[in-house]
């Protein structure tokens, strides 16, 4: 019995993949205690860390007093530049003119001329130019600036050779006169004011009222420099400032100078800080320098982590003022920071801990003996490890990826340990239930899809973020050419070939209401009715269901419809009037020339010019008849001779009452007077009845239309017909949307913006164009251009 509890736990041992995860860690605690011994060198690099840190240290409080130096230097240079700027600008005389070499360039910018006689690289060091915009008045206050500062030529020289960190040397004014050195080219700076400057806007009275000498923040220099500071003091004369001097020092020198001129590894760097994080210069956070002017304004607290490591680190900088810091965890880093004098600034070295320590010195024989049989020991455990534990689990692993990619064909379970056969078994009939579930899914997936792709027009569904998921196969013809639909683009990017969502789309009222909704959107000057279904889980929407029908045609003929009624009714109308007016007009015209033969033997002339007056106006009445019956006997899609002229004048005759209503004159002049198409009638009809009556409605009251037509090309191929009124005309930024459907400018709410819409279509359809302009205040231009033939060849041919 005994032996067989041995024998049991044997095996139990061998097959049992948690003891042998016990013995493993057994030794690994064994090893862990062996390395203990490394405590010597852990000794050592405390020792090593202590005298870097103190070294750091030392390399921060230097720099930081060499900067200190330097600003201090600038301030005082700057202030007394100033002072002699106020005295020579005293002294100037206004009354004077100014020297040949001041003249102005083709942006009526005053600038000094370059001496072409001097040597250019001496010229330039040497001498300065100005800028002032013309638009301003020289009088004798600013000619005393301009000649007094130019005498100052020769201590901004001096400045420019004593200091070599500075960039610029300028003296600038509230009138825009701005003299820099050295000297650069006229065309670099525009007509702006230098008072917009930050160099001025930070000495001005509000910001410096005790007309301190001050340090702007960095900003992006006009002249190209990249990042400058300046240091800027007011020109003060008679207790008013009139100006201020500025020098200015490159932030890129100020790097290369005092920044970057040591070596500290490959992740050691300096930067510098203002007391409230406000970034002087740091290598990680200098954005680009784009936009002249631009004020550095990143403080390194709005992009660090709130309550992280580092921004800890970084507070403990700027109220400590001096001293070391570090943050990291195991790879630790290490800030060395001092103060500089004279600013609220503190300069900080950052750098990784592994990077300024030295490595342990404590190499002895045993050690060596220790790491041999460590590294013998190491790789016999890991030996054991790969062949009892790594090379199952890899095929565990192989196995599960080949499920992953859809091939269950593999059904041979693992024998090594008993939890890893149960485990290969559990895998293995993982497998065959999701091969069949798979299966399931493929079958109902191609069902679905053969569904999705028969349904015509438009089916998509569309994510969240409105990316499409997935379209049917008309959807990918009409709008993606049969191309693979790509990944990452938003519907309306595709659809619509828009950067924002369309205009009357309620895909997101779908998401919101969680219910489907309905729109109509215009797309390319089609109308498409939409319906968005979402689509719930849990009460969650995951999607929605886009199904979209193009209605253009239906919507085209139902107005087409609409107008052929209203047109049929007026001929109708016109056709009853006539035939009413037919039989008094008979009576009347035979009683006339009853009267005329009775008085033929008379002498009664007054009684003769009445009876030629009643024939005339029985002329005119028979005509007008004549044209209600015509304008009423023109049928739909019968294509004929039309004489546009007379078409035209029994669509005003039809209009007259309006016209007359509005008192808006029609003037016509049609060269040659008779203008003849091929087409067909009914079209043409509503295309001139709907133009005219929209000129009518622009014009409101009192105002004109001018009718004019004429045949553009030889052979008579083409008729241009023109009807401009003198309405209130359209705004341009609209005059591309006039012929979408349903845009509109009727702010009462009876137009439904589909009217010159469907005009535009009604031209296309007879091969033709029309053309707009509009000036907002004068009027609006309509011009059809067509074909003489609207079947081809000429008018004289039809």
């Amino acid at each position: 019995m005994i032996c067989g509890k041995i024998k049991s736990f044997n095996f139990h041992w061998r097959k049992s993949l948690v003891l042998q995860i016990l013995i493993v860690f057994i030794l690994f605690n064994i090893i862990s205690i062996v390395l203990f011994t490394f405590y010597v060198v852990k000794n050592e690099e405390i020792v090593l860390k202590e005298n870097a840190e103190e070294g750091l240290l030392i390399i921060a409080q230097e720099k930081a007093q060499l900067i200190s130096y330097m600003m201090n230097q600038v301030e005082n240079e700057t202030k007394n530049l100033a002072e002699w700027a106020a005295e020579y600008i005293t002294q100037a005389d206004g009354t004077a003119e100014l020297s040949e070499h001041y003249v102005f360039n083709e942006m009526d910018i005053l600038y000094r001329e370059m001496d072409r006689y001097a040597d250019r690289q001496t010229f330039i060091n040497n001498t300065s130019n100005i800028y002032f915009p013309a638009k301003t008045k020289i009088n004798e206050s600013v000619k005393k600036e301009i000649i007094g500062t130019e005498m100052l030529d020769r201590k901004m020289s001096q400045l420019l050779n004593e200091i070599p960190h500075l960039q610029w040397v300028s003296i600038a004014n509230g009138s825009g006169l701005l003299r820099t050195m050295p000297y650069m080219s006229e065309n670099i700076l525009g007509p702006e004011k230098q008072d917009q400057g930050p160099f001025y806007v930070i000495a001005n009275m509000e910001n410096n009222p005790n007309r301190n000498t001050v340090w702007t923040m960095p900003y992006v220099d006009y002249f190209g420099a990249g990042w400058v500071m300046s240091c800027t003091s007011p020109i003060d004369i008679d207790g008013k400032m009139v100006g201020v001097v500025v020098l200015d020092v490159s932030i890129k020198t100020l790097q290369e100078e005092f920044l970057g001129d040591f070596r500290l590894g490959n992740t050691g760097f300096a930067f510098i800080l203002g007391d409230s994080g406000d970034i002087i210069y740091h290598p990680k956070y200098m954005p680009e320098d784009d936009h002249k002017w631009d004020l550095l304004m990143t403080n390194i607290f709005t992009d660090t982590r709130p309550g992280s490591e580092y921004e800890k680190a970084i507070r403990h900088m700027l109220s400590e003022k001096m001293g070391l810091t570090t943050y990291g965890g195991i790879d630790n880093n290490t800030m060395a920071y001092a103060p500089i004098k004279g600013q609220p600034w503190v300069l900080g070295i950052e750098i990784n801990e592994n990077d300024y320590i030295g490595q342990s010195n404590f190499k002895t024989l045993n050690l060596i003996y220790f790491l041999v049989v460590l590294l013998v020991l190491l790789i016999l455990i890991t030996l054991f490890l790969y062949y009892q534990y790594s090379k199952p689990f890899s095929n565990l692993i192989n196995h599960a990826k080949k499920i992953e990619q859809g091939d269950f064909s593999i059904n041979q379970p693992i024998c090594n340990y008993a939890e890893m056969e149960e485990l290969s078994k559990a895998l293995n009939s993982m497998s065959t239930k999701i091969n069949n579930f798979t299966s399931s899914l493929i079958k109902k997936n191609n069902e679905i899809k053969s569904i999705f792709d028969s349904i015509m027009g438009l089916l998509m569904i569309i994510s969240p973020n409105y990316e499409i998921i997935m379209i049917n196969n008309q959807g990918l013809k009409q709008f993606l050419n049969n191309t693979p639909l790509p990944t990452g683009k938003k519907c309306y990017e595709l659809i619509g070939h828009s950067s924002t969502v369309c205009k009357g789309c309620k895909i997101k009222d779908a998401f919101l209401q969680k219910k489907p909704t309905y729109s109509q959107v215009v797309l390319d000057n089609d109308i498409y009715n939409n319906s968005y279904s979402p689509i719930i889980n849990n009460n969650k929407v995951d999607g929605v269901v886009v199904y979209s029908q193009n209605i253009t045609e239906k919507v085209m003929m139902e107005k087409e419809i609409l107008q052929s009624e209203k047109m049929a009714g007026i001929g109708l109308l016109s056709s009853a009037i006539a035939h009413e007016l037919k039989n008094p007009l008979a009576i009347i015209k035979g009683a006339a020339y009853f009267i005329r033969e009775q008085t033929r033997c008379k002498e009664d002339m007054v009684l003769k010019e009445n009876v030629v007056v009643i024939d005339q106006a029985i002329g005119v009445a028979e005509k007008t008849v004549c044209n209600f019956l015509d304008f009423a006997s023109t049928k739909r899609d019968n294509y004929m001779k039309i004489n546009v002229t007379k078409l035209i004048d029994q669509i005003l005759l039809l209009s007259r009452s309006e016209f007359i209503r509005r008192n808006i004159e029609i003037k016509v002049d049609f060269q040659p007077s008779q203008l003849y198409y091929y087409g067909e009638a009914e079209l043409l009809k509503n295309i001139f009845f709907n133009l005219l009556s929209n000129s009518a409605i622009a014009i409101g009251l009192n105002g004109q239309i001018t009718i004019m037509g004429r045949y553009i090309e030889e052979g008579c191929n083409q008729l241009e017909v023109s009807i401009k009124d003198n309405g209130a005309g359209i705004d341009e930024d609209i005059l591309d949307k006039v012929f979408k459907p349903f845009f509109t400018t009727d702010s009462t709410g009876t137009g439904t913006g589909l009217g010159l819409w469907i005009t535009k279509k009604m031209v296309e359809r007879l091969s033709g164009k029309i053309i707009l302009k509009s000036q907002k205040g004068i009027g609006t231009e309509f011009i059809i251009v067509l074909p003489t033939s609207s079947k081809g060849g000429s008018i004289d041919e039809a």
